[in-house]
């Protein structure tokens, strides 16, 4: 279910651009500190945006980096990490594990094993540093896999326990913002689960493996109203919150790059 949460970049100015790579770098930086190199094999654009939306909410002290790494040697690029750059990095590695595990649970894969138990180290102090997280990830999944498990043809409730998780991940205080942090996570959930079914539809059914859009005999095709109204409850709840630094760029994460996997996927079923 990676893969969702991305800019839209030839939407972005040049400077929309800079800024977007230099949180991107600075989370591909926080991974190696966390977790060493094999960590950051697990980078994806996702939790990008959850820390754009935390900087911008709580506007902590942030260190701004010119650095040179294995991937681009010859030139120094710009990184900017906070103390939600901290946060993402070890989001993003525990749901790499688990998305390992869940792989090689579901489909015997031997590559996915192997990566899950070289990260299983560092998941262990993940677990440490971010306690609650890490339980709502763990509770949310084994619920996800019990309806999987089962066959159980409920997309609602499947899509519920996916939102439940992303709007726990959200929430890093309890203060006036939480409500509408967890709304916000629990709508991009929700919609996340359900275009990555409607993504995947032709393939599971080719595998039959568990999709709740097949065990409905849902039209893939017809998903966007739904995905839509999902996104509308979401988007009441980030609009309320008081962003002001890069409100652009995350206006261009939540309305337009969201959509790119999901129609890229969609064309080619068509096709």
């Amino acid at each position: 279910m990676f893969g969702y949460i991305q800019a839209n970049i030839k939407d972005l100015t040049e400077e929309e651009r800079l800024r977007y790579r230099a949180v991107y770098c600075g989370l591909c930086r926080m991974l190696q500190e966390r977790g060493g190199r094999l960590a950051r094999m697990s980078l994806t654009y996702d939790l990008t945006f959850l820390i754009l939306l935390l900087s911008s909410l709580y506007e902590p002290p942030e260190t701004h980096t010119d650095l040179r790494c294995l991937v681009h040697p010859l030139k120094k690029h710009a990184a900017d990490t906070n103390c939600f750059t901290e946060y993402a990095a070890d989001i993003n590695i525990a749901l790499v594990y688990h998305k390992c595990m869940d792989d090689w649970k579901d489909e015997h894969r031997a590559d996915r094993r192997l990566y899950a138990k070289a990260l299983e180290k560092t998941c262990k102090k993940i677990r440490l540093r971010q306690p609650r997280a890490i339980q709502a990830i763990e509770t949310e999944l084994a619920v996800l896999s019990a309806i999987e498990k089962e066959n159980i043809p409920d997309a609602d409730a499947a899509a519920a326990a996916f939102g439940r998780l992303m709007a726990a991940l959200f929430i890093v205080r309890k203060d006036r913002w939480a409500p509408d942090l967890y709304q916000l996570g629990f709508g991009l959930g929700q919609f996340i689960y359900l275009a990555d079914a409607a993504a995947d539809y032709t393939k599971d059914q080719k595998k039959g493996v568990y999709n709740p859009l097949n065990a409905l005999s849902a039209d893939p095709a017809a998903m966007k109203p739904l995905l839509m109204q999902l996104l509308g409850s979401a988007s009441e709840a980030f609009e309320r919150l008081p962003l002001v630094s890069d409100v652009h760029l995350l206006r261009n994460i939540f309305y337009s790059g969201i959509w790119l996997r999901y129609n890229r996927e969609r064309e080619k079923n068509d096709r």
